[in-house]
């Protein structure tokens, strides 16, 4: 200000102005960069900062300086545009900010609508407590505040939303789901009544989970997604140091129940023919022990059977190339092997060989 605008400085100094008119009138002239137009911006926009409050003198400083600027703002727009961007920021309480960079008409146009959808839950749920209290109707009414309606549109439509603007031909980006990575203690996980008399901690003392390994995340936040998961990935860490010991998947991936289902075929107890596509993978050595989620530790149960298995003295241990060994109660053993597959075999003699 002392600088470039003198003379706005000037008008501070003789109380014609306030710092904050100076602070709106400076920023808007910031883009000029000569002398001369400078001067002549201040000799216009002075006059109105004398009679205006800072906050209507914003708009008023922006028409004038377009007025003086070297460059006009559809080329100077052109150039920002390249300058567009979405990017996040981490707060506390397991909060964070996204922020967007983009053209004004697009961000208002966005901001109105959100409001507009806010305002009407708003008025449609108060529309609805009020017939509930006429009819005698037990209602729950959404409390929320606008701002906090906005908020969950905007994660509404960005994280279930379509992007039909500019999806492909065969709607690549509309099988795009949001993916994050979330680390939850076992002993978080755990129910209110579970934690009583376990010697686990309450929910409110539980481990927090964190989101990256960085940012904490809320019990009943951590409890929901863990809820809702398509996947878990197993982290046995050692009991005294922490230390990572191993990683592993309690579902199994697709790759790994396309691959089972094309060994198995059918359900792996003997004599049974239901088929691998209508049974359930279960582990031979429980997840819960330890036991790992792969090939080697899967195999493919009908429901009967996978229920034989768990709740009666049968008992089955998978051998080295899938093969099934059943013990019956009264000690006697079953072996299933997986049947042979649908496919081409070659054998030596079958070679043909090229004559000499």
């Amino acid at each position: 200000m002392v600088d470039r605008f003198p003379a706005v400085w000037a008008a501070q100094g003789a109380g014609r102005i306030s710092a904050a008119h100076s602070r709106v009138i400076v920023d808007a002239g910031s883009g000029l960069e000569s002398p001369d137009h400078r001067e002549a911006y201040s000799a216009v926009i002075l006059p109105l900062a004398e009679v205006e409050s800072p906050n209507r003198l914003r708009a008023l400083a922006r028409r004038v300086a377009e007025r003086f600027a070297p460059t006009t703002v559809s080329e100077r727009h052109r150039r920002a545009r390249s300058q567009r961007r979405v990017w996040a920021t981490d707060g506390e309480d397991g909060m964070a900010t996204l922020h967007t960079h983009a053209p004004a008409a697009l961000v208002h146009g966005m901001f109105d609508r959100l409001s507009q959808m806010a305002h009407a839950l708003r008025v449609e749920n108060l529309r609805a407590k009020r017939r509930a209290a006429r009819d005698g109707d037990e209602f729950e009414a959404d409390d929320r505040t606008v701002d906090e309606i906005r908020a969950d549109l905007l994660a509404d439509l960005v994280l279930s939303g379509q992007p039909t603007g500019h999806d492909s031909e065969d709607g690549l980006l509309a099988t795009i789901s949001a993916r994050i990575e979330i680390t939850v203690p076992v002993t978080t996980l755990m129910d209110d009544d579970a934690h009583e008399g376990s010697g686990a901690p309450d929910a409110e003392a539980a481990p927090p989970a964190e989101l990256d390994g960085v940012i904490p995340i809320d019990v009943d936040t951590a409890r929901r997604l863990a809820g809702q998961t398509k996947g878990w990935e197993r982290v046995l860490t050692h009991p005294i140091t922490g230390r990572v010991l191993a990683v592993d998947r309690y579902r199994p991936s697709g790759h790994l129940r396309r691959h089972l289902r094309a060994r198995d075929q059918r359900c792996r107890f003997p004599a049974c023919g239901v088929a691998a596509r209508k049974c359930d993978l279960d582990h031979n050595h429980a997840a819960s022990t330890g036991g790992a989620t792969c090939e080697s530790n899967l195999a493919s149960f009908c429901r009967r059977h996978h229920v034989l298995k768990h709740h009666t003295p049968w008992h089955v241990e998978q051998k080295p190339g899938g093969v099934m060994e059943w013990t019956s109660p009264i000690g006697r053993t079953y072996i299933d092997t997986p049947p042979a597959p649908n496919t081409v075999i070659f054998t030596e003699s079958d070679a043909v060989r090229a004559p000499f």
